[in-house]
């Protein structure tokens, strides 16, 4: 049975201005409507390969780019905010195509191919832009991916259907910040309060259309024979720890991927790139 989804509520945008000047290393890229809000390292070296870094659903990408300070050195880290996440646009629609068309209207104005590296739903979203037009991607790095999008239904899923309609409803039912924040707080009274007071800002942020889309299975991959052909890595949690990718259900992956490289970070649940960097950096200079 499909996870129960509360009526939206309507929620104010994210008020972002429309004129520069940003903070440092921040630009807009212009979408048919809205834009896309990036966080542009090395925006003037267009000698250096490109690595484009993409959150997870109802984050932002604000932790990429904090995270990927040790790979800027030869690389220029490109960190978007997906549509209706953090500063970028509010849409009409959270399709796993309207996802991976943003990157592609990146990846244009890049003028190059770029590596992906993509956390959990950005995993999602690059996979599918390498499937449909592979000359536009170097490599992937799929971090802990959620693989329901290759088969029928997120129902598949039944444990983050429930946290997404969990979260789905946590933000219908919240009036502003300071009851959303007590709602977190009361849920998860052990963790530290900065921490629960970020989650809440994004989750603030994010449009809560965003969840009812992938509850009503809008991130399934559409129908394609066309496989993975760029080197790609697999950065796997422990599913004991977070991990989304069960025991056995890699094999989907390679069946589309016939150049995956998997690794397991068996300390980390669903952010093993905390645990991986060594790896990221080995495959990046591969």
């Amino acid at each position: 049975m499909a996870a129960a989804i509360l009526p939206l509520a309507p929620v104010e945008p994210v008020p972002l201005p429309t004129e520069p000047p940003y903070p440092a290393n921040v630009s807009l890229l212009p979408l048919t409507t809205g834009h896309l809000y990036l966080r542009d390292h090395q925006p003037d070296d267009r000698t250096r390969p490109c690595l484009i870094l993409l959150h997870g659903i109802g984050d932002d990408g604000e932790p990429l780019a904090t995270w990927c300070q040790p790979l800027r050195g030869h690389l220029r880290c490109i960190i978007p905010d997906l549509r209706g996440h953090g500063w970028s646009s509010r849409q009409a629609s959270y399709s796993l195509n309207d996802y991976s068309h943003d990157l592609l209207t990146l990846l244009d104005s890049l003028q190059q191919p770029a590596h992906l590296f993509g956390h959990s739903l950005g995993g999602l979203i690059a996979m599918q832009v390498a499937r449909t037009h592979p000359g536009k991607v170097s490599s992937l790095i799929l971090e802990d991916p959620p693989l329901f999008h290759l088969v029928d239904s997120i129902t598949s899923k039944p444990h983050i259907a429930a946290a997404f309609s969990r979260l789905h409803q946590q933000r219908c039912a919240a009036k502003d910040h300071a009851q959303l924040l007590a709602t977190m707080l009361d849920e998860d009274p052990e963790r530290p309060l900065e921490q629960v007071r970020r989650r809440c800002s994004k989750h603030m942020a994010c449009d809560p259309a965003v969840w009812e889309a992938a509850l009503s299975n809008q991130l399934q991959a559409p129908t394609t024979t066309a496989p993975i052909t760029c080197p790609t890595t697999l950065l796997q949690g422990n599913p004991n720890r977070g991990g989304v990718i069960a025991e056995g259900e890699e094999g989907m992956l390679q069946a589309i991927c016939p150049h995956l490289q998997q690794h397991l970070v068996p300390e980390c649940g669903h952010n093993p790139r905390y645990g991986a960097m060594d790896v990221i950096q080995a495959h990046l200079a591969g």
